[in-house]
């Protein structure tokens, strides 16, 4: 292929410099309105039409601008654990590690949690709660996450998680979190 010669791909992720994209293909001063107000999102676009890409552009603009922690976490990794709820956990919790990495690889407190929750053999019942409570209490910013193909994850796995993600909510909001610290503290 020669230098700058982009073309649309169909076939895998893209690539913005070896592939045509769409950038700022989100709407981001809607998404931050969104986040203000503590809404939750759902992008739906054909396959292969830039929204991961998407995402991780918005991810890495949020994070320079240092009002928020935002990682991306993609599901994909657990889908073959339909019913297997504490792999699912591992799965997903490993996402994180690497992410957060990635992204944010100053989040020394929650990368080694997330070390010593993956080295255990079996990881105890509702982990990802634990580790996103337990981030947000040490950050000094709200968390933002978006999760990647979340759609297909089934049975046992999806209910385990969605459940730890109401839980997170709700059990805030029960503790009597002040107004500011309840924003900090949903993920």
């Amino acid at each position: 292929m020669q230098k700058n010669e982009r073309f649309f791909n169909t076939v895998g992720a893209i690539n913005p410099k070896d592939h045509y994209f769409i950038p700022h293909r989100l709407d981001w001063n809607q998404l931050t309105d969104f986040i203000k107000k503590k809404y939750y999102f759902v992008l739906h676009a054909p396959r292969q039409s830039g929204k991961t890409t998407a995402i991780i552009e918005f991810v890495k603009h949020l994070n320079q601008e240092g009002t928020y922690k935002a990682i991306y976490v993609s599901t994909e990794s657990s889908h073959c654990f339909i019913q297997n709820t504490k792999e699912t956990e591992k799965a997903i919790l490993g996402q994180f590690y690497h992410q957060i990495s990635i992204f944010l690889p100053r989040e020394k407190k929650a990368l080694q949690y997330l070390k010593e929750i993956l080295d255990k053999q079996v990881p105890s019942e509702n982990e990802v709660y634990n580790f996103l409570r337990f981030w947000a209490e040490h950050s000094k910013n709200p968390l933002i996450l978006f999760l990647d193909e979340f759609d297909g994850l089934i049975g046992d796995s999806l209910i385990t998680l969605l459940k730890q993600f109401r839980t997170g909510y709700t059990n805030l909001r029960w503790l009597g979190y002040p107004e500011q610290e309840l924003a900090k503290l949903l993920w």
